[in-house]
C-alpha cells in the first residue's frame, strides 16, 4: 500500500480529522489512511505492519489511541468478540455480520447485502437501533485449506 499516492486524498483526511476537532498528526492520517484504503476489517497488528512495511515506526500504544480517538468521535468502527483481537474499519455504513472460526478464533467480516437488509427491516419493525451478528462455525476458509 503507498503512502498518500495522491496528495487530494492526505488533504481529504486532514479535512476529515479537522472536521471533528482532532489535532492532525502525522501517526493519526497514517492510520486513517490504511484504514481508508482497506478493503477488510484490520486489527491493531496488522495496522502496525502496514506501518511498518512503509518504513515508519510507529507504537502500539499510538496506534490504541488513535483508535480509540476515532472511534470516540465515529470515524472508525471497532467490532470485539470474547476475547479476540478487535477489529477495525472506517465507518462506511457496512455490515454487522460476522463469522467466527472454532479453530483459529479469526473473525471476519459476512458481505450479504441482501441479508443485511433483511435484518435491517426486522430490526426497524422491533424498534432496534443497532445489532452485531456473530455466525459461528467450525473452520475458516484459510483453516479448511491447511487440511
Amino acid at each position: 500500500m503507498k503512502m498518500f499516492v495522491e496528495n487530494e486524498n492526505l488533504e481529504k483526511a486532514k479535512t476529515l480529522l479537522r472536521q471533528v476537532h482532532i489535532k492532525v498528526t502525522l501517526v493519526r492520517l497514517v492510520v486513517l489512511h490504511i484504514l481508508q484504503s482497506a478493503e477488510k476489517e484490520w486489527t491493531v497488528t496488522e495496522i502496525i505492519a502496514c506501518v511498518d512495511l512503509n518504513l515508519m515506526k510507529i507504537s502500539i500504544a499510538s496506534v490504541y489511541q488513535t483508535l480509540m480517538l476515532f472511534e470516540k468521535v465515529g470515524i472508525v468502527y471497532k467490532c470485539k468478540y470474547e476475547d479476540k483481537q478487535a477489529l477495525y474499519s472506517v465507518n462506511k455504513n457496512e455490515t454487522n455480520i460476522r463469522i467466527s472460526c472454532q479453530k483459529c478464533g479469526c473473525l471476519q467480516q459476512l458481505q450479504t447485502p441482501l441479508l443485511k437488509s433483511e435484518l435491517e427491516d426486522l430490526l426497524r419493525v422491533n424498534k432496534i437501533d443497532s445489532y452485531q451478528l456473530i455466525l459461528i462455525h467450525q473452520k475458516c476458509l484459510s483453516c479448511l485449506s491447511k487440511i
